[in-house]
């Protein structure tokens, strides 16, 4: 999944845009890798 930035707030966008909270254009990407934890048959992640 990639995601754009604002250096100077660390909020995350989906799109290059104006920053909501500072106002300037974000335009640093970062790139995040999702896993899906399988759950054990008692509910709980296999890591608890």
């Amino acid at each position: 999944m990639e995601k754009y930035y604002c250096d100077n707030c660390r909020l995350l966008y989906s799109e290059e845009e104006v920053c909501a909270a500072c106002g300037i254009l974000v335009t640093k990407k970062i790139y995040i890798e999702v896993q899906k934890h399988h759950k054990n048959h008692n509910g709980l992640d296999a890591s608890e």
